[in-house]
């Protein structure tokens, strides 16, 4: 694998040479994510930004992200939101998702449930599994919606189709709570294991601490530390003990 992002950068750094926007996007992600070279966020940056001023929308929204996670750059979420709009503008379907999670936790912008929902429905259109989720979230915490656990639901279900295991443990939890469906905590534990791999997982907290060290450790599914990071959250939300202690580990 290292031998094929090997060969890939080389193939982008000729592409680069000749200023082409999809090569240097391409490059500037194996750079953000160490595959194939050394991990340099600063040079990401370099090659999002060469793309970006292009126009490219998958380098905007790439942009965008180093700005809101602070990767190499100082925190600013004014830019991220910046990048995400012109991307969005282009119809990308990460930069609406991702530019509604900034109106729905209000960084950088004025807290808007509506224009996040407005965001969520553009992505989730799209089929964009964690846009979906976003949007169930919505619906299932009453956010800028009438609470209506039958179109968290139906969201849910649209990410799980899609094999994302967060969605399953999204659904697990209305059956483990009775939230729109009949309480059923055999079908919610059966939905736990299905998403993490593993036996037995009782509660929502469990499956989301599973899941996050799984895609921390790369264990059945890609390494993913950003997805481990925002699993993580959502079992520390649930006051799991474990899943506090790592976001502390993390968030040094």
């Amino acid at each position: 694998r290292d031998r094929d992002y090997a060969q890939a950068r080389a193939w982008y750094e000729k592409a680069v040479a000749q200023g082409h926007a999809q090569a240097q996007t391409n490059l500037g992600w194996l750079y953000e994510n160490g595959h194939g070279v050394e991990r340099d966020y600063a040079q990401a940056r370099s090659l999002y930004e060469k793309a970006a001023e292009q126009g490219h929308a998958n380098a905007q929204n790439n942009l965008g992200g180093l700005y809101e996670k602070g990767r190499g750059v100082k925190r600013d979420y004014a830019q991220a939101r910046a990048w995400y709009e012109k991307a969005a503008a282009q119809g990308h379907a990460n930069a609406q998702n991702d530019l509604g999670g900034l109106y729905e936790r209000g960084w950088g912008v004025k807290q808007n449930y509506a224009q996040a929902r407005s965001l969520y429905e553009k992505a989730a259109e799209q089929g964009h599994a964690y846009a979906q989720i976003n949007l169930g979230g919505l619906y299932e915490k009453s956010l800028g919606v009438k609470q209506d656990y039958a179109q968290a639901r139906a969201w849910y279900e649209k990410a799980a189709e899609q094999g994302d295991k967060a969605a399953q443990i999204r659904i697990g939890r209305l059956y483990e709570e009775g939230w729109g469906v009949p309480k059923d905590r055999a079908r919610a534990k059966a939905l736990y294991e299905q998403a993490v791999g593993t036996k037995p997982i009782a509660s929502a907290a469990e499956a989301y601490y599973a899941l996050g060290m799984a895609y921390e450790q790369g264990r059945g599914v890609p390494r993913d530390p950003a997805r481990a990071l925002a699993v993580y959250q959502q079992a520390a939300s649930l006051d799991h003990t474990g899943a506090k202690t790592k976001l502390r580990q993390l968030m040094q």
